[in-house]
């Protein structure tokens, strides 16, 4: 009987320690939007959202923006005499080598042309070779030091002078390596030492 009345006690104990806040019992309650708040609104899921994922879609947007700009930048290597060149550090095949009588580097049209984002048009009953890109356009003929441009700038198409004539070799149409980049809005570098040249389009 003793042990009943030992049991009841702590119970009556336990139950007035709850109630009336002894012991470690303690009554919460849950902040708006806490981890553990049942009820959390639809503003403060935005207000976390865009907390937490803005930055991230920030960097990606960023991410995306330079990889473009790195997809569209081209970096040719090229050797006199080599008909090897490097595109962005890889290797291709040229129909011809390099070539530079008279100090002048020429290359095969096509190579330049597929590598630089222009399109080539040959009209053979003229011998013209037309390089056309976006607002801009060069028209050559073989054998002529004068050539047609036209660019953004120029309502109708005007004459400049070429600094070697371009000419045809195995089949192949051969132009001023230089005079087409630069124009094309390229930088040519040119190293004397390997007969190296490098065209860089950003």
């Amino acid at each position: 009987m003793r042990r009943i009345y030992i049991i009841q006690g702590l119970m009556i104990a336990l139950l007035a320690g709850f109630f009336f806040g002894f012991g470690s019992f303690k009554l919460s309650v849950a902040s708006p939007g806490d981890s553990s708040d049942p009820l959390v609104t639809a503003a403060w899921v935005d207000w976390y959202v865009n907390g937490e994922f803005s930055p991230l879609e920030n960097t990606a947007k960023q991410a995306r923006q330079d990889f473009e700009k790195f997809k569209s930048r081209k970096h040719l290597v090229l050797f006199w005499g080599c008909e090897k060149a490097w595109v962005n550090g890889f290797e291709e095949l040229l129909d011809a080598a390099p070539y530079a009588p008279e100090g002048h580097t020429y290359v095969p049209v096509r190579f330049i042309a597929e590598n630089l984002d222009f399109t080539v048009e040959w009209y053979p009953e003229q011998m013209l070779v037309v390089c056309k890109a976006p607002m801009q356009t060069i028209a050559m003929q073989i054998g002529s030091t004068i050539a047609s441009v036209q660019g953004p700038r120029d309502l109708v198409a005007r004459e400049v002078s070429l600094p070697a004539a371009p000419y045809i070799a195995n089949n192949r149409t051969m132009v001023p390596l230089r005079f087409i980049s630069e124009y094309f809005g390229c930088q040519v570098l040119w190293d004397g030492d390997l007969l190296r040249i490098d065209v860089i389009k950003e």
